[in-house]
């Protein structure tokens, strides 16, 4: 990745999912299916396989998770990578609204992007570092409340380091500057009416 790339961005991706998704075995793994995490216990969180070697995707998992958030994670996964003798890391963190009401939206998500991208912390963080944040906005059926919406993808990518431990550590400030933000976010303008968890915490 050239220092030009190393930027934020905002995309719409065509495909869209179903949701819960099945477990799926592959040749590089298995994919365990969507695991509602909404108010789960660190415990809960460790039985995620992405985690086990990942204090920053268990961290993420429990503060996007926590009662007093309006978000819940729908996924998350993460390489270590070797281009001949330098190492570059990628993975995401895959999350909704968890409001009937607020999910059937794209608009809060690209809010959530312009914040992000406009705060001091980030603009620092990729100032300094060789870093990529693509947010994806994907359309979801929420089989559990029988409707359609969006959840949103941010995919960090690391620039190439020559040691492991290097990538490991940018990679990992990366997630927890991404999860601050989002674990502080709150929906700004409430109904008057009550909003429907999709989960409840």
């Amino acid at each position: 990745m050239n220092s030009e790339s190393m930027k934020l961005l905002f995309a719409i991706e065509q495909r869209s999912k179903s949701l819960p998704y099945p477990r799926d075995e592959r040749e590089d793994g298995v994919n365990i299916g969507f695991q509602p995490l909404k108010g789960a216990a660190e415990s809960d969180i460790l039985a995620i396989p992405e985690t086990a070697d990942s204090l920053p995707l268990r961290q993420a998992l429990l503060a996007l998770n926590a009662k007093e958030t309006d978000l819940f994670t729908v996924g998350c996964e993460k390489s270590l990578n070797l281009n001949q003798t330098r190492h570059w890391k990628k993975g995401y963190l895959e999350f909704a609204y968890n409001y009937a009401e607020v999910v059937a939206d794209a608009v809060p998500y690209f809010v959530l992007f312009f914040h992000f991208q406009q705060a001091a912390d980030t603009r620092k963080f990729i100032a300094s570092n060789r870093i990529q944040f693509i947010w994806e906005i994907q359309g979801v059926r929420f089989t559990k409340i029988s409707r359609d919406g969006f959840a949103c993808c941010v995919w960090i990518t690391t620039g190439e380091f020559e040691t492991a431990a290097e990538c490991e550590r940018v990679w990992g400030e990366a997630v927890r500057l991404l999860t601050r933000y989002l674990a502080s976010c709150r929906i700004k303008k409430r109904p008057t009416s009550p909003l429907t968890p999709i989960y409840d915490a």
